[in-house]
C-alpha cells in the first residue's frame, strides 16, 4: 500500500479543518439565542424579536441560498385510448347533474370503488376536453 507523501497529508488535513470551519459557521448562523429584557413592554419585546428574527433570516438565506429544484424527468402523460370513451360518458353524465356515486354505480357496475373512479374519470375527461387531446398528434 503506497503511503501518502507530506504534501498529500497537509492537504488533507486542511480540508478537514475546512469542513469543520464551514461547518462550525453554518451553525452559528443557522442557530441563534435571543436576549430579551422582560421589563419592556410585550409590544416591544415582540417588535425586537421580530427585527432580529427577520435579520438573522434574511442573513442565512443570503449566505446558504435553497438550491434549485431539479428539473422533472420524464413527466409522460399516459395516452390510455380505451379509456376515453369512458372518460367522456363520465363527463357527459356529470353534464346531465348526475351524482358521482349514481355515475359510479352505472358506469362500474360490480366493481369497488366506484365513485372515485367515477371522480378520477371526470378529471380524466376534463383536461382531455381542456387540451390533452393535442398530445394525440
Amino acid at each position: 500500500m503506497p503511503t501518502k507523501s507530506h504534501r498529500q497529508q497537509a492537504n488533507e488535513i486542511q480540508l478537514i479543518a475546512w469542513y469543520k470551519w464551514e461547518f462550525l459557521r453554518r451553525d452559528r448562523i443557522r442557530y441563534y439565542s435571543l436576549r430579551l429584557d422582560f421589563s419592556q413592554p410585550l409590544r416591544v419585546l415582540l417588535a425586537q424579536a421580530k427585527q432580529e428574527i427577520s435579520q438573522r433570516k434574511q442573513r442565512y438565506d443570503s449566505a446558504y441560498p435553497k438550491p434549485p429544484e431539479p428539473p422533472r424527468l420524464g413527466t409522460v402523460t399516459r395516452i390510455r385510448l380505451g379509456q376515453y370513451e369512458q372518460y367522456l360518458r363520465v363527463w357527459d353524465l356529470k353534464i346531465q347533474g348526475w351524482s358521482f356515486a349514481a355515475i359510479g354505480s352505472e358506469v362500474f357496475r360490480d366493481q369497488l370503488g366506484t365513485t372515485q373512479r367515477a371522480k378520477n374519470h371526470y378529471k380524466a375527461a376534463k383536461r382531455l376536453i381542456l387540451g390533452g387531446y393535442k398530445k394525440l398528434t
